[in-house]
């Protein structure tokens, strides 16, 4: 069971990504192209400017509205990661021993 979950855990960060609205326009887009297709009511053309259409649609509306507040999970995960990053003296001490021995 653990390995269907991390299975699936990957391909919904590996399509959703960090925002899951650019894959969800995404899917719309496509299967409104798939659906002009299947019915024959429009030409190949239209079909690729619609579906293009919808996805550039998809990326906009996701760059230019603003973004969720981050989870709660999140948040700790990122105060996690920055608090194992050394403080900034002993990197600057490092680089200084560095070319010391150099």
């Amino acid at each position: 069971m653990r390995y269907l979950a991390t299975f699936g855990r990957f391909w919904w960060t590996f399509i959703a990504g960090d925002d899951w609205r650019v894959a969800a326009g995404v899917f719309v887009a496509l299967a409104v192209g798939a659906l002009l297709t299947a019915t024959g009511t429009a030409s190949d053309g239209v079909v690729a400017m619609v579906v293009t259409a919808g996805i550039v649609a998809a990326v906009a509306v996701t760059l230019f509205t603003r973004r969720p507040p981050l989870t709660k999970r999140l948040r700790v995960r990122r105060a996690q990661r920055i608090a194992l990053r050394l403080p900034e003296e002993d990197v600057v001490g490092m680089r200084v021993a560095e070319e010391v021995v150099m």
